[in-house]
């Protein structure tokens, strides 16, 4: 038997601004790679899940704002940083995409 869980968790917020806030956070002249990884996977979990009202919802600007953020710890000397960064990026390539 199935015991999932298929209730839309509503909450009082208002998406756009939560995450133009967050994307703000990261203008920080010092965020460390953790900070960005940790913002960037939570706005990618939250995009993705299907069972919040209102949906978080990204157009082409918060993705490309995502992707500069990133392209920031493109480092060859932090390589395990590098390799994150690449795959959150591809990530969000992913995410944008029309399916």
């Amino acid at each position: 038997m199935d015991k999932s869980c298929d209730a839309t968790l509503s909450l009082s917020w208002k998406p756009s601004e939560w995450l133009y806030s967050m994307l703000d956070c990261l203008d920080l002249e010092v965020v460390s790679f953790t900070l960005v990884d940790q913002v960037v996977s939570l706005i990618m979990s939250l995009h993705g899940t299907q069972m919040l009202s209102p949906k978080l919802l990204m157009d082409k600007r918060p993705v490309i704002s995502l992707v500069k953020k990133l392209f920031r710890h493109l480092h060859t000397d932090l390589a395990i940083c590098h390799m994150r960064a690449v795959s959150l990026m591809w990530s969000i390539d992913s995410m944008s995409r029309p399916h």
